[in-house]
């Protein structure tokens, strides 16, 4: 039995685990140094609060990396109207989406 060692439990290293445990005979071993996988792109809970980190967006110009990612994780299209709240630097902003819009496309301000 085959078996690899991936170091970081990221996109890049779970993503790898996966393709592995599922297109081959050979066992992945994950190591992670953080308590929560995700790597730079995870959801963390701040007093009470869902916060997405992370240091960029994904992106990718292959349809094939693409649909690969939206077989796990679908856009789930925003409310038409639904009011978004964001607090920074304790200021308050308030925003309404347009009719139609995704997750991290444009707002009304």
């Amino acid at each position: 039995m085959k078996k690899a060692l991936i170091i970081g439990a990221g996109p890049a290293g779970l993503t790898t685990a996966y393709e592995l445990l599922t297109k081959t005979d050979i066992i992945p071993v994950i190591i992670e140094a953080d308590k929560q996988v995700g790597g730079i792109s995870k959801t963390i809970d701040y007093k009470g609060n869902k916060i997405d980190i992370g240091g960029h967006r994904f992106f990718s110009k292959s349809s094939k990396v693409i649909d690969w990612w939206l077989s796990f994780l679908p856009l789930d299209a925003n409310h038409s109207g639904e009011t978004i709240n964001i607090r920074y630097q304790n200021n308050e902003h308030l925003y309404k989406t347009k009719q139609g819009s995704t997750p991290g496309t444009e707002f009304n301000a």
